[in-house]
């Protein structure tokens, strides 16, 4: 279990990092070893002019000679290398203990899972692709799941909106000694989050494996990582959770509830392996008796990603999930939409819309449950025949009645909705570049065309709670 790093290598990086000007803007020595983590399980080439990248802040260390340098690079070129061949032979292990950790283990963990998530944000069509109907159902939904784990673990509010409204009985079947009148509940779902974490990052790594192989076409997985020696840094990339922090001005920030966390000495229970993706939102849901789908809704060519994942009733029309979808999404249903569904067109009919044909269905018409099979792992839906918003529908999977909810549930979701008649995807990612860009010619423009509040990696706890209520109501 312990990592592929020598005590020396250990000693130089942190030594390495201690050089930044901005410690606060610079990777801790736990984060750089689960980034690493993320960078060698990673089934696709990542440059170390790429990956070095997010290390250190803005202003790069300073080195007091030459062979400093050349000693602490070299040495971080080892360990990757390191990282690397043991991805590729399968020895690549999550280096801690959960079930034996001390109090004052768990910042490491912390500080492990966040640096391995800014691994995986690099390749965000990798890790998260619109379309995972080529996968085993099976590992769909784990993987899904263990994504979810990962965000739970580095957002506590996250973690903490996934258990509200969870019956207890689920919690207890996955883990045995879970009590629901627990007072400090929210250590208990941490506590959750962190026995799971070790199947999760397995399965994370699973997929890498199965995607590899695919991606290669028959060729020797052996060949998926290119070792190389020498590499230059460029300039820091803005935390993934919260655009623009590393994780002590952001998620991974001290959080009290971080602090009381304990496990029993017997553990989980034999069946406490992933919390499998079934976390509802902010809202109180009522059971209700018949199955729901987990949705995930993408908005395709965003990057970074825009998404929503939602509960839905199998009783839900598509007329219905087109509101529910303007209302998680942020849109304001001021234009045309239809749904493609295995090759065929759901829409309102409308006999004077020049858009509308003889060949589309009646979306009133169809529930998801009526649709059943024909939903596949994933359809499309398309607002706005101008700028043509394209969303990916992801069918995590099925939730039994016994856990669905009686109206559409958010259960999370990141970045922000895209401005109404702002061109379509691409010109949309061109403007987000201009207000990256102050000096830019066409910022005032831009900005005053967005709003001066607009912040496109803005999607917290606050709205998530406020579009339930608007669900409620629907």
């Amino acid at each position: 279990m312990k990592p592929p790093v020598t005590a020396r290598q250990k000693k130089i990086l942190t030594r390495y990092l201690a050089l930044s000007p901005d410690p606060d803007d610079t990777f801790t020595y736990d984060e750089l070893m689960g980034y690493l983590f993320g960078i060698a399980i990673t089934p696709d080439v990542i440059l170390p002019g790429e990956w070095m990248d997010q290390i250190f802040g803005e202003e790069k260390p300073v080195h007091d000679s030459m062979t400093q340098a050349q000693e602490m690079l070299g040495c971080l070129m080892e360990v990757y290398n390191a990282f690397s061949d043991a991805s590729r032979a399968d020895t690549l292990h999550l280096p801690f203990n959960i079930l034996t950790l001390k109090p004052g283990q768990y910042d490491a963990v912390f500080a492990w899972v966040f640096g391995f998530n800014v691994a995986l944000s690099l390749r965000p069509d990798i890790w998260e692709p619109e379309d995972m109907s080529a996968l085993p159902e099976d590992l769909t939904y784990e993987v899904m799941s263990s994504l979810m784990i990962i965000e739970g673990l580095i957002d506590p509010e996250v973690c903490t909106a996934y258990f509200e409204g969870l019956p207890g009985d689920i919690l207890r079947e996955a883990f045995g000694d879970f009590d629901a009148e627990d007072e400090d509940l929210p250590s208990r779902h941490l506590a959750i989050l962190l026995a799971s974490l070790p199947m999760a990052v397995e399965k994370l790594q699973e997929f890498a494996r199965l995607t590899n192989c695919k991606r290669l076409d028959g060729i020797s997985k052996k060949s998926n990582l290119i070792p190389f020696r020498s590499a230059r840094t460029g300039r820091n990339a803005p935390c993934p959770g919260n655009g623009g922090k590393k994780s002590k001005k952001c998620c991974g920030k001290d959080d009290s509830s971080k602090a009381n966390i304990t496990f029993t000495s017997e553990g989980p229970a034999k069946k406490g392996q992933l919390i499998r993706g079934r976390f509802p939102g902010p809202a109180k849901i009522t059971a209700f008796p018949g199955p729901a789908f987990q949705l995930k809704v993408s908005l395709v060519g965003s990057k970074p990603p825009i998404w929503r994942r939602i509960l839905v009733p199998g009783t839900t029309s598509l007329a219905d999930l087109h509101a529910i979808i303007q209302a998680c999404m942020g849109w304001t249903d001021s234009h045309l939409h239809h749904f493609a569904i295995r090759g065929e067109l759901y829409a309102i009919p409308d006999e004077e819309d020049e858009w509308y044909s003889s060949d589309k269905r009646d979306e009133r018409d169809f529930t998801l449950d009526t649709l059943g099979q024909r939903l596949s792992s994933s359809f499309l839906y398309v607002y706005d025949m101008g700028d043509y918003w394209e969303h990916r529908i992801t069918v995590e999977q099925i939730v039994p009645p016994a856990e669905s909810p009686a109206h559409a549930v958010l259960l999370t979701g990141r970045r922000a909705c895209p401005p109404e008649d702002s061109g379509g995807i691409a010109s949309f990612q061109d403007s987000l570049k201009i207000l990256a860009d102050a000096g830019h010619e066409e910022y005032r423009a831009t900005r005053t065309w967005f709003g001066a509040g607009f912040r496109a990696e803005h999607f917290d706890r606050e709205d998530i709670a406020s579009i339930n209520l608007r669900l409620k109501r629907l």
